[in-house]
């Protein structure tokens, strides 16, 4: 082990005695300057940042009052319609109850909410209501009746994703008030919660990363009656979705420790509502609570769930079990996973039911995908690349928490043979790219089917390389990759999607294009972190707007409701756009678990195109440290790991030739023929096996 420097054999021959450049060798010392980016608020009421008078028939008094401690009074006079109204910034998009201070009423006072100010109206954001299933009443606004007596209105639901709070009279009148507040309801704030951070010296590239760790805390609620749950969005359905727990588990465990207590919880409230089939549902309401029973026994342990008939996602199924497998190697939970794991073979023997040709066909009456409402039926890439993984991860949970070693082995070998379906049914040799789905006539080349298939390992080599240069070659805007090819295909809409460009995050560092990584993280996710409110979108049109769903017959199984169309109603608080805040940590910094629980890691920067990284990321043996500087000749890291875990370090060569120095003692100059122990050495890095403690690395051009 690299416990001192002295585990390691120093080189000899050419090079031996060489000294380390003082200036280089000295450990890397931490900079607290991410504390300053950090967006969360630092307190749990929050006040308005700022307070501005849309102008009407009527006047307004002491309009600053609202930006005070509470102790002034602001009037707003109305005399006829439209009369004038205030508008609220908050400086970012917040969540919560929402309380107003009214001192005194002659008229009914409106509270509208949006995330965006573009889209703001007297209904708030959208007309067509938030369908926030925790919310009420079901819309973006609330009215407080008039009142001569002094009194504190509390909105009876979480007002969830509003930067902007537009207050008015809905009939001539006046109205005096002391304040208006958002009791934040999102994961705790202030920098205290974070215990991973990053940092580099790009600035755009550094707001994505803590824009996307916001936004997943907005999105991280307290449920009754007990619950804290991960949903989809700040605002609108507000539900916990299969689909989006893979990125958002990946940003609650390179960001915040107690955010992964959520996570579990989110995954454990889908096991308990398993068919007896083995399907699981595509969304929870957040109100779900589990009941301590067998897990060995699916179905019927709590009411039915009432979305599964509404909006059925038959490929979110194998989600879960990616989750579920992310969530062990990231903790070594093993009694969660323990418990949890009879419900991995029942999803996958459903799975297997709906095979056709080898591969899952989607077939379900009404079945969505993760872009409703387009066409899901056929055998589709993108679903098929989340089911092999999900045969990969469940033979890996199979041999290590079930120790069923047969289980572990059929389902590898149903996973090559998905694999093998999946080349030979849609790869097209031409294009160098996965189509999208069989049944489409137009043979779409999409962006999820090739970057997932990546992810998963069902394209390698070559065929992964051509599919990422598909992508960037033909689906690349200014804003970032669309959906795919056609502007007009049924079965898939041309949008760019922060979600399926999360994955491509990962793709890219994956296959080592980390500069290609990083272009689209500051074009895509850049652009979103700047933008109003300032956190990450569900969907984006390819002019850089937020981008409406588009029309769908679902909307006539929903009682009263109809799912909402505008622009306005797109989430612009998504937990499945918050790729940067794990590609980030794990590629830039280099800090990913090599085993379960980090019992082994590697830390293996990419510099892509930054002259400085560093960070930390929490893991059950306590933190791992990464602090990098590119120079023209020369990298140098410094790291701090945790004394009861192990790892290996990977150093990029700059060059042919050169020097390797461990705190200051040169280890092998790699001009020699001599051998050096625990030291592994590539065409383009120098390994060092057996890390452990605090150390520091420097390569030095010859």
């Amino acid at each position: 082990m690299l416990g001192s420097v002295g585990a390691l054999t120093p080189a000899v021959g050419h090079g031996a005695g060489i000294g380390c450049p003082p200036s280089l060798c000295r450990a890397i010392s931490p900079d607290g300057a991410w504390r300053a980016l950090v967006i969360d608020p630092t307190r749990t009421v929050l006040a308005p940042k700022r307070v501005s008078v849309i102008r009407g028939a009527g006047a307004v008094i002491r309009v600053s009052a609202l930006l005070g401690a509470g102790e002034g009074q602001t009037t707003i006079t109305t005399t006829s319609a439209p009369g004038p109204a205030l508008l609220l910034d908050m400086g970012t998009d917040v969540g919560g109850r929402v309380l107003v201070r009214v001192l005194s009423s002659t008229a009914p006072l409106r509270l509208a909410y949006s995330e965006r100010l573009q889209y703001m109206t007297g209904h708030g954001d959208t007309q067509m209501g938030s369908l926030g299933t925790d919310d009420d009443p079901d819309g973006r606004f609330d009215v407080i009746a008039p009142s001569p007596i002094p009194h504190t209105f509390v909105s009876p639901g979480i007002r969830g994703g509003e930067r902007w709070i537009r207050v008015s009279l809905d009939a001539p009148g006046t109205a005096t008030i002391q304040f208006v507040r958002v009791r934040y309801d999102g994961y705790p704030p202030s920098a205290t919660a974070y215990a991973g951070h990053f940092l580099s010296n790009d600035p755009l590239i550094n707001r994505t990363w803590y824009a996307s760790v916001y936004t997943e805390h907005l999105d991280s609620i307290k449920a009754p009656p007990a619950n804290c749950v991960l949903v989809d969005g700040a605002k609108r359905d507000r539900l916990v979705w299969l689909g989006d727990l893979a990125i958002e588990g990946l940003t609650a465990f390179y960001s915040s420790p107690g955010e992964v207590r959520v996570l579990r919880d989110s995954l454990a409230m889908f096991a308990c509502q398993q068919e007896p089939s083995g399907f699981l549902p595509e969304a929870s309401l957040v109100q779900v609570v589990c009941p301590a029973l067998d897990p060995t026994a699916p179905g019927s342990r709590i009411p039915p769930n009432p979305l599964v008939d509404i909006v059925p996602i038959g490929s979110y199924t194998p989600w879960w079990i990616v989750g579920l497998y992310e969530y062990y190697l990231y903790t070594g939970d093993t009694r969660f996973v323990r418990a949890e794991l009879p419900a991995v073979p029942r999803a996958l023997a459903w799975m297997k039911s709906r095979e056709r040709a080898g591969l899952y066909d989607a077939s379900l009456p009404n079945e969505l995908n993760w872009h409703p409402f387009d066409a899901a039926a056929g055998i589709d890439a993108h679903t098929n690349s989340v089911y092999y993984q999900a045969l990969r991860d469940a033979a890996i949970l199979e041999r290590l928490v079930g120790h069923d070693s047969g289980v572990a082995a059929r389902f590898d070998a149903r996973a090559r043979a998905v694999r093998a379906a999946l080349l030979g049914r849609l790869w097209d040799p031409a294009a160098g790219a996965l189509r999208g789905n069989a049944t489409d006539p137009r043979s779409n080349h999409t962006q999820d089917a090739n970057v997932y298939a990546v992810i998963a390992g069902a394209l390698t080599g070559a065929r992964a390389d051509a599919a990422l240069r598909y992508v960037r070659r033909h689906l690349y805007t200014r804003r970032g990759p669309v959906n795919g090819q056609f502007k007009h295909d049924p079965f898939m809409s041309y949008y760019i999607s922060p979600y399926i460009s999360s994955w491509e995050l990962w793709a890219r560092f994956q296959e080592g294009q980390g500069a290609a990584a990083m272009d689209l993280d500051r074009r895509l996710f850049g652009y979103m972190a700047r933008a109003d409110p300032g956190t990450m979108w569900e969907k984006m049109s390819v002019s850089g707007r937020p981008q409406a769903y588009t029309p769908s017959p679902v909307s006539a199984k929903l009682p009263g409701r109809t799912i909402p169309m505008d622009p306005g109603s797109t989430s612009l608080a998504h937990g499945w756009s918050t790729g940067p805040a794990s590609a980030l940590p794990a590629f830039v910094l280099g800090i990913r678990p090599a085993a379960p629980g980090f019992a082994r890691w590697v830390i293996a920067p990419q510099t892509s195109g930054l002259r400085w990284a560093e960070g930390q990321v929490p893991s059950p043996h306590g933190m791992l440290v990464s602090r990098w500087i590119r120079g023209r000749r020369y990298f140098r890291l410094t790291i701090v790991t945790p004394r009861d875990s192990t790892g290996t370090v990977v150093l990029p060569r700059l060059a042919r030739a050169g020097l390797a120095f461990v705190d200051g003692r040169l280890i092998r100059s790699l001009r020699s023929a001599v051998p050096a122990t625990r030291i592994r050495v590539s065409t383009g890095a120098i390994s060092f096996d057996g890390v452990r403690g605090t150390h520091t690395f420097l390569w030095l051009d010859a």
